[in-house]
């Protein structure tokens, strides 16, 4: 027999503020947190706008005194930050004897390359190999070299003793769903009884500007920073890049209720897959998004026509936008009309690999509160994106059943279902 799994404890960080309390606040409230970009130089960059988290938010930000002196990157601040909110939500105790059974499964972005280390070792158009080993000690913290892509999980195991298993995934934006339904099964199988889950990543640098610049993937409305990010509108040019964390505590139910703990909702059912198709462009049947939420469907024994609430990928990019419409309503058909669709990302940019874990969150927040969030910026409908999106104002909703979505770079697919608790499932 499959254990249950429930939310007991989750934590926010973006930048619409610290903490999932502020962040819910916000949303509710259809505000955005997309400003111009103070912490580089964006001059000479076509895009200079992002979700990104201002020195007054990270100032709020407690980190525990025992892991201060190992940050770097903003991500391990944002994680670490998020994981602690989390856990104090959760008023979990770990001790010796269940700290094996408690682990960590985590997304992460690859970290931030810094051009001016390799170029410094850069001899007659060549890499001096020795050059670089002997910088190594000049190399900043930030750098991928230092803070690799587990140095999350590995931060929070080792700071709240979380020694059973762990795992940080790196698929692109589905890696934060991807990790949740990781953990989902771990705890599913008896594996384990808690893991603390979801994601933190942060692409607001220069490089990783770039990249996304190269692609054409991002909106350049620099003069309307707030109204730059504007899922499924006619005038959408492209997505926002955002920064922050998204946590929470998965737990067992018998666990749970012999500590009588506080539960926001239950995870029943997650579903992943590929497109087999491009690198940056989802396949234009739809039928590798469709496939997610389908398996995540049939895993959770939920019947498309209990759907209650969509929270979707809606990334502001042309293609994704119509896509994801499109497998909504090949899978629900006429019903996929009446489903709410709404995109966290209108409000807080893109968070990358940290993306779906954030929204999994707001996702748990709004079946516990039936209050669905908007999409802002939405204004003019476009052809292919013709679907309830919510827009603009939230919207009070019994809800018993949600999907949340979430498609990343490769093809890559993942799509959870989470319920009402204590409900009929």
């Amino acid at each position: 027999m499959r254990k249950r799994v429930v939310i007991t404890g989750i934590g926010l960080v973006s930048c619409l503020g610290m903490g999932a309390g502020v962040n819910w606040k916000r949303l509710i409230r259809g505000d955005s947190g997309v400003s111009r970009i103070e912490t580089f130089d964006t001059s000479g960059f076509p895009t200079k706008i992002a979700g990104e988290i201002k020195n007054r938010v990270i100032e709020e930000i407690r980190i525990p005194d025992s892991v201060v002196d190992q940050l770097g990157e903003r991500r391990l601040e944002f994680g670490i930050a998020a994981a602690q909110e989390a856990i104090d939500d959760a008023e979990v105790k770990i001790g010796d004897e269940d700290s094996f059974r408690y682990g960590t499964s985590l997304a992460a972005g690859l970290g931030i390359i810094r051009l001016e280390e390799i170029c410094n070792s850069i001899e007659n158009g060549g890499f001096v190999q020795d050059r670089y080993a002997s910088q190594i000690s000049k190399i900043h913290a930030e750098s991928i070299v230092r803070s690799p892509s587990d140095r999350i999980a590995s931060i929070i195991a080792r700071t709240y003793g979380l020694r059973g298993p762990s795992y940080t995934i790196t698929s692109a934006c589905a890696a934060g769903l991807q990790s949740i339904g990781q953990a989902y099964r771990m705890i599913q199988r008896g594996d384990c009884d808690l893991m603390v889950v979801g994601g933190a990543d942060s692409m607001v640098n220069p490089v990783g500007m770039m990249g996304f610049t190269l692609l054409g993937a991002l909106s350049t409305r620099n003069d309307e920073p707030q109204k730059a990010c504007r899922p499924f509108d006619r005038k959408r040019d492209g997505l926002v890049v955002g920064e922050g964390a998204g946590i929470a505590v998965l737990e067992e139910l018998e666990n749970a209720r012999a500590r009588n703990a506080k539960i926001y909702c239950e995870i029943i059912g997650h579903g992943t897959s590929i497109d087999a198709h491009q690198l940056t462009a989802p396949c234009a049947d739809g039928y590798g998004a469709a496939s997610a939420i389908v398996r995540a469907l049939r895993d959770s024994g939920v019947h498309p026509a209990e759907v209650d609430y969509i929270n979707a990928h809606g990334s502001s990019t042309i293609l994704n936008d119509r896509i994801e419409s499109k497998a909504i309503k090949r899978l629900f058909g006429p019903r996929a009309f009446q489903i709410p669709v709404s995109s966290n990302k209108s409000m807080v940019g893109h968070l990358i690999a940290a993306s779906g874990a954030y929204e999994f969150v707001a996702t748990a927040l709004t079946i516990k509160n039936d209050m669905i969030p908007p999409t802002i910026n939405y204004e003019e409908p476009d052809e292919g994106c013709d679907l309830d999106y919510v827009p603009n104002t939230a919207r009070q909703k019994q809800i018993q059943y949600a999907v949340t979505n979430s498609f990343g770079f490769g093809g890559q697919n993942a799509s959870v279902v989470v319920a009402k608790y204590p409900g009929r499932h």
